[in-house]
């Protein structure tokens, strides 16, 4: 139930869209158990036996819906095993122990690794001029240059959508502000790190994971960032934001797909079905990514924020890139180089007669 969950969620941690979820999986749970056992009576702990969850979870694999059934059901399993650990620990009362899992079903893994070239995020940048600001822009500053900015912000951090677009109110308690940029600090502003940074420094909270993250601005971030904050001098509101108006509507992808058919970027291609798909603001995250791990600057996993690797590698980065750039840097022994290079000949003692 309700109570139930926010107990879990209270415990954990979670951020509001991991606790939506978790109720998504606990209502069909519900939703199942009504209408499979006929009964009014709601479900409890010790009725999620072995043979009680394989049922549920067949059902939600059927009536999934959609192109990958067997991700929504893999989810479920990950889900309830979250459920059931917390119930046996938590209090020895709800269950005595773990009942067996079924096995996880095939699924697609990723959802679609895919990167900006260079020349594809410059043209993005200079459409952002022929995105005109909307009817009753409180400033003179465009929205253009809040663009522009978040393009960057994106292109260098990694950030995700609404770490910068805060569509959702539940996450604008979390989205960048303004006083979370240091653009006079030299010193990171917890003092955690021996680095100095000659364009400042921005500290923020992800509202996703609720993990804090301070990186160093680069001169390009601090020079579109002080356009903005010089715009509204209120530093308790959203970075993507002015005098009380969010930089970019309610729906950050749709403009995002503007500036891409304005920039005349080809829309990119599904590994799977080979199909043509808009790019969304979040490729910029996987850009990102991509960047990093291919110049060896950082893990791709630090930059992005991931616990898990596998996320990174499954969702985000290709993991042939970490092996090819292994591969071209890889040492050769001379005798291979001899294809290409005359110089290189064999010991004469290894043809003495």
């Amino acid at each position: 139930d309700g109570a139930l969950l926010d107990r879990v969620a209270a415990s954990k941690g979670w951020a509001s869209r991991t606790k939506a979820e978790y109720r998504t999986t606990f209502s069909k749970l519900a939703e199942w158990w009504i209408s499979t056992h006929r009964s009014t009576r709601p479900m409890r702990f010790g009725d999620l036996d072995r043979q009680t969850l394989a049922e549920f979870l067949d059902w939600r694999f059927a009536n999934a819906g959609g192109k990958n059934a067997g991700r929504t059901h893999n989810k479920s399993v990950e889900q309830l095993s979250c459920l059931l650990r917390w119930g046996m620990h938590e209090d020895r009362s709800f269950i005595d122990a773990l009942p067996r899992l079924p096995d996880e079903k095939d699924q697609r893994d990723d959802a679609g690794i895919c990167f900006f070239t260079e020349d594809e995020i410059n043209r993005i940048y200079w459409a952002t001029y022929r995105i005109k600001s909307p009817r009753g822009w409180p400033t003179s500053v465009p929205l253009g240059a809040y663009l522009r900015c978040a393009l960057v912000f994106f292109y260098n951090l990694g950030l995700d959508t609404q770490s910068l677009f805060a569509y959702d109110r539940d996450a604008r308690e979390r989205a960048i502000k303004r006083a979370d940029i240091f653009l006079d600090a030299r010193q990171p502003p917890s003092r955690q790190m021996p680095l100095e940074s000659e364009h400042g420094w921005i500290w923020w909270t992800r509202n996703k994971t609720q993990k804090e993250f301070e990186r160093p601005l680069n001169r390009e971030m601090a020079g579109h960032v002080a356009v903005i904050l010089g715009d509204d001098p209120d530093r308790d509101t959203l970075l993507m934001s002015t005098h009380g108006m969010l930089a970019g509507t309610h729906r950050p992808n749709q403009l995002f797909h503007r500036l891409c058919k304005l920039a005349k970027i080809e829309p990119k291609i599904d590994r799977l079905t080979r199909e043509p798909r808009q790019w969304n603001l979040k490729d910029l995250r996987k850009t990102c990514g991509a960047y990093q791990e291919a110049a060896d600057y950082s893990p791709a996993a630090d930059m992005l924020g991931h616990s898990d690797s596998k996320v990174t590698y499954g969702h985000y980065v290709s993991g042939n890139i970490r092996a090819s750039r292994a591969l071209l840097r890889q040492h050769q022994p001379a005798a291979f180089r001899s294809i290409w290079d005359d110089t290189i000949v064999p010991p004469g003692q290894l043809f003495a007669k």
